[in-house]
């Protein structure tokens, strides 16, 4: 599904349902735009057997929570929540209009697994290497107090692979990554995905089959210039696996 389209459906029914007759699971995910496609592979992943609802915290206040009825869009939010009996969600500061500061307390279910995931995002744009080097410390906290601190990797191997295609998004291989450690924790897998699963070719090729079918894409793919590579230390030729393609 394009980003446009998926956004559009937020902005008009609140939440984007991924629904399925007689769902195995109900998930319910939270959080930025990364929710949207590590969803749509969640939902290849399960075979189409979980009923998949996708929420994006800013979409009211960045189209004006004057033009919503906000009570009706909460009720809404909530509702789904409510249902879930796996509830992925990124930690807000912000509350958006829609709780999102403290939104995990709207899962009713007293069997509901509930799981942080990290907001991945980083600065290599920045053009001093201390400002690059304080969103590297962000991302980092951000990895080690969610629920997938195996992601750390990322963090690690930042100047040898290249895991993120703007500042504010993570490749679409890195968010395919995160919906195979959402599933295997759902199943309570003891594996968990590390620099190994990265560069598993199993992995990449069921990767690659779910970009030509079911799958969302988040927009910008940013250049690596040699000024970035002196401030950061990210070479222009790393790995780079997952990239969307240049368009001209």
């Amino acid at each position: 599904m394009d980003w446009n389209e998926l956004y559009n459906d937020l902005v008009k029914n609140y939440v984007h349902r991924i629904a399925r007759l007689n769902p195995t699971k109900r998930v319910v995910l939270f959080g930025n735009c990364h929710v949207a496609p590590i969803a749509y592979y969640l939902d290849s992943l399960s075979g189409h057997q979980w009923d998949v609802t996708i929420i994006v915290s800013w979409v009211f206040q960045f189209n004006g929570l004057s033009n919503y009825d906000m009570r009706q869009v909460n009720e809404t939010i909530q509702a789904a929540i409510a249902k879930a009996d796996l509830f992925v969600y990124q930690r807000h500061v912000q509350e958006f209009g829609v709780q999102a500061d403290r939104i995990e307390s709207f899962v009713k279910m007293n069997d509901a697994v509930i799981f942080v995931l990290p907001n991945l995002r980083l600065n290599f744009m920045a053009n001093t290497t201390a400002l690059f080097a304080e969103s590297l410390q962000q991302l980092r906290h951000s990895i080690e107090t969610s629920d997938f601190p195996e992601f750390l990797f990322v963090v690690e191997h930042i100047r040898h692979i290249r895991f993120f295609c703007t500042e504010l998004h993570p490749t679409a291989y890195v968010l395919f990554l995160i919906a195979v450690a959402v599933r295997q924790k759902s199943r309570g897998a003891t594996t968990v995905c590390n620099i190994d699963s990265y560069f598993d070719e199993t992995l990449r090729e069921e990767f690659l089959g779910m970009m030509m079918t079911n799958r969302v894409s988040l927009p910008g793919l940013e250049e690596i210039t040699s000024s970035v590579t002196e401030i950061t230390g990210i070479p222009c030729d790393v790995d780079s696996f997952g990239l969307p393609l240049k368009t001209t």
